[in-house]
């Protein structure tokens, strides 16, 4: 299943080291920002949670997640800006 590789994926990009904030864009086109790995957890079945800056708690399921859904690394020297990773 596609969404099973993006998963892992996500999971690959949660536990780099060193670790480099991100973001995740929903199917909807809300963005969800990951600035640390304490901040997102990925269930073994299929779903995803990310904590805000609040302590509230998104939580959506993987097929939520379009299969490019890692769209860019916070760059903390441009003042929080994205990076796209898209080519």
């Amino acid at each position: 299943m596609i969404f099973l590789a993006m998963l892992e994926e996500l999971r690959k990009w949660i536990r780099a080291v060193p670790f480099q904030p991100f973001q995740i864009e929903l199917s909807s086109g809300r963005v969800l920002k990951v600035p640390h790995p304490d901040h997102i957890l990925v269930t073994s079945g299929g779903m995803v949670g990310v904590e805000d800056d609040v302590g509230l708690l998104d939580v959506v399921a993987a097929l939520m997640l379009p299969a490019f859904a890692l769209i860019g690394r916070l760059l903390p020297e441009a003042g929080g800006a994205y990076l796209s990773t898209d080519s």
